[in-house]
């Protein structure tokens, strides 16, 4: 593995800005659906008991489970199958195939969901008295495949701004609902799936009409639906290892734990996984972009200096949500549920960890090989499911979340090493090594000094925050170029105002 020393050329800094510009973009929604989460915090805590946020948990994972193993992951073969040709025809082909077929799957999964639901309560809770959750959630997956596909569209013609606007309207939209029906009509879990569910309808619909309008009439393919289902199909399998990996701990959970137990590990997930927002967002430009990126010149360079800022990123996240966690969760959440405090700083270096990997299996799909992104997720998985059956056990909610970080560096190593056989790749190590030291050093400070006074707990995460950077200063993290960058910052954005001004 070979290390980058020397500045990226011209071409780089342009990709760079590229990648921060579409990745802004693609925060958005993102960053509205966490900032609006937890502003409705109080209102959902005070509404819905954690044996609640323990029944949601488990019907989401189950319908998830099964969309996944009956199409979802469709629409992600888009991007792949778009840059194959420059050709509109083609281009438009593989779009109008890709939104029929998953509508087409879709519809499927919805009258099979249905159907089941009174055996998947069964299954789940022991009772059928939840088969009507379950079909409430499945009448929205109707809509809900091909909307992603739309959304995957938007994605792969870099229509940055105009993916958040729907998606930030989207979620505004299902937030009033929910609200309303929680407020208005008194009702708790089937406020939030019912909201959910219409709202997705309605906007699966509208951006089909769209897509329609804007490429023209739909040109159903079904060669094409043949081509892309084979090349999803090992992502379907893919994303049941990653389903394992991510959410099998609740299944298991649920037979060594209360459901209130369960709902407070559910809670420390939502705040642990707050650093995923850096890399959901990242990963909306990176995954579809990737494949033109990398047969770029300097492709390899980008490469390794992407997963140096990248990484540098998610390490500050960690602190953060290290940090924050106790203040916020006593700011905002009842006191049952404070207990998810301690848990969510191990959630969150469980995703960073899980985020570098899924940088590296990109190169799997770049080099057309999806079905080895399989195997090792499940090699992944199995090692994840013997640690959820050790540690559960002894440990409950803490063997689960340490199982997880586990399992995801195990697959970190696994990946790494053979992506780099596969297409061998340079990487900054030195750097890298700069910016775990610069995280390890507040993590640790966190972890042995806890005031107990809420004033405290701010005032010490506002330090450990800037720590991490200061002490990247310190072990000279930034390149020469870098540094030149950031001096520059000022000079360029008067320019840029007084640019606006003379064109005003």
């Amino acid at each position: 593995m070979a290390v980058i020393t020397s500045e990226p050329g011209t071409p780089g800094r342009s990709i760079y800005r590229d990648i921060l510009h579409g990745s802004a973009f693609y925060s958005l929604p993102l960053l509205v659906q966490r900032i609006t989460g937890f502003a409705l915090l109080p209102l959902y805590t005070r509404l819905l008991a954690p044996s609640d946020y323990g029944t949601m948990e488990m019907l989401d994972q189950a319908v998830g489970l099964l969309t996944l193993l009956l199409g979802s992951s469709f629409a992600s073969a888009l991007s792949y199958f778009y840059f194959q040709s420059e050709a509109p025809d083609w281009k438009r082909r593989i779009v109008s195939t890709t939104i029929l077929g998953s509508l087409l799957l879709g519809i499927g999964c919805a009258i099979l969901g249905i159907a089941g639901s009174g055996l998947l309560s069964g299954l789940m809770f022991g009772t059928p008295d939840n088969a009507g959750y379950f079909r409430i959630l499945f009448a929205g997956v109707a809509f809900s495949f091909p909307l992603e596909a739309v959304l995957c569209w938007l994605r792969t013609i870099n229509a940055a701004p105009l993916y958040a606007f729907a998606s930030i309207l989207r979620l505004a939209a299902t937030m009033g609902l929910i609200v309303a029906l929680m407020l208005g009509a008194g009702w708790r879990i089937a406020a939030v799936l019912t909201g959910t569910a219409v709202v997705t309808t309605i906007f699966g619909i509208v951006l089909i009409l769209l897509c329609r309008r804007r490429l023209g009439p739909f040109q159903f393919d079904p060669a094409l639906f043949r081509k892309v289902f084979r090349y999803s199909a090992p992502m379907a399998v893919t994303g049941l290892a990653l389903f394992v990996l991510h959410f099998g701990d609740r299944f298991i959970l649920n037979s060594y734990i209360t459901i209130d137990q369960l709902g407070i590990y559910s809670m420390a997930y939502k705040v642990g996984m707050l650093i995923a927002f850096l890399s959901s967002t990242f990963n909306s430009y990176w995954t579809s972009q990737i494949f033109g990126i990398m047969k770029r010149p300097d492709g390899d360079e980008v490469f390794a200096r992407v997963f140096t800022y990248l990484n540098v990123v998610m390490l500050f996240a960690v602190v953060c949500v290290s940090v924050f966690a106790r203040p916020t969760l006593r700011m905002l959440a009842t006191p049952p549920f404070l207990a998810a405090a301690a848990l969510a700083p191990l959630i969150a270096g469980a995703y960073y960890v899980r985020a570098m990997g899924d940088f590296f299996r990109n190169i799997l799909y770049v080099q057309g090989r999806p079905g080895l992104d399989a195997v090792f997720n499940w090699i992944g998985a199995t090692f994840c499911l013997g640690s959820y059956f050790v540690l559960i056990p002894r440990w409950g909610a803490w063997g689960a979340a340490t199982a997880t970080f586990l399992s995801f560096l195990f697959l970190l190593v696994l990946i790494a090493a053979w992506t780099f056989r596969i297409r061998p790749y340079r990487l900054e190590i030195a750097r890298l090594s700069k910016g775990l030291l610069a995280a390890a050093i507040p993590l640790s400070i966190s972890y042995l000094v806890r005031p107990e006074w809420l004033a405290s707990q701010i005032g010490l995460g506002l330090v450990l925050a800037l720590l991490f950077p200061a002490l990247l200063v310190v072990l000279r993290f930034p390149t020469p170029g870098e540094w030149r960058r950031v001096r520059e910052l000022p000079l360029r954005l008067g320019w840029t105002r007084m640019a606006a001004l003379r064109r005003s």
